[in-house]
């Protein structure tokens, strides 16, 4: 599961989370399993969560903006 986290951490941080936020939310859950269960390399577990909160706040951050500049150019009445 530490694997399956860190590969999600790394293709959700780089791929920017081209998947509509699944595959952070995936990362992260499978990191919280991998260190529950002590498997072996806990580093990639717990660089896997970090990874995907990263791409997941990054995310949340690029929804906000896009929104806010949408209802921004709704109300000029631009759109």
């Amino acid at each position: 599961m530490n694997i399956a986290s860190f590969v999600l951490g790394i293709v959700s941080f780089l791929g920017g989370s081209l998947f509509l936020g699944i595959l952070p939310v995936l990362g992260i859950i499978f990191g919280i399993i991998g260190l529950n269960k002590k498997e072996k390399n806990p580093g990639l577990g717990i660089a896997g969560i970090i990874l995907s909160a990263l791409s997941l706040v990054g995310f949340i951050l690029l929804v906000a903006f896009a929104s806010t500049a949408i209802l921004a150019a709704a109300h000029a009445g631009r759109f």
